[in-house]
């Protein structure tokens, strides 16, 4: 990585770079260790319409630090709210998402990123409530 800037008057700037490297997955892929790599954009190209709709419908408004989620039948137009338990129940099978309690989920952290500073902590938390790779 690098960084490209432009200075115009010396006298008057300090610049402290600092290297900080996080260990987050490349945003194409699941992963999980080194040798099982899903493409994330085969499982979304797996998903209907309902799932891909209630999925990033979560992910507008996730908690972007936690990747948590509190998502209803309220959050539903009328026409989508009847498929609600249906499509939940296979966005958590296809390991999409974890339900932490009613109506509260979380997002898994290798499908879409939380902060950097949180990634660890996410994964972690997905890791000790069972969470895996997805599966298509």
């Amino acid at each position: 990585m690098s960084i490209i800037t432009t200075i115009y008057d010396l006298n008057d700037v300090n610049v402290t770079l600092s290297k900080k490297k996080f260990k987050i997955p490349r945003y194409a892929c699941f992963q999980q260790g080194n040798k099982n790599m899903i493409d994330s954009r085969d499982v979304f190209m797996t998903m209907n319409q309902s799932e891909s709709w209630f999925f990033w419908s979560m992910d507008k408004i996730k908690d972007k630090e936690t990747n948590e989620v509190i998502f209803s039948r309220a959050h539903c137009p009328k026409e989508k709210g009847s498929y609600y338990t249906t499509v939940i129940a296979k966005l958590i099978d296809k390991r999409l998402i974890l339900r932490l309690k009613q109506n509260h989920y979380l997002i898994n952290p290798n499908v879409i990123l939380p902060t950097f500073n949180s990634y660890e902590k996410v994964q972690a938390k997905w890791v000790s409530l069972g969470g895996k790779l997805p599966t298509m």
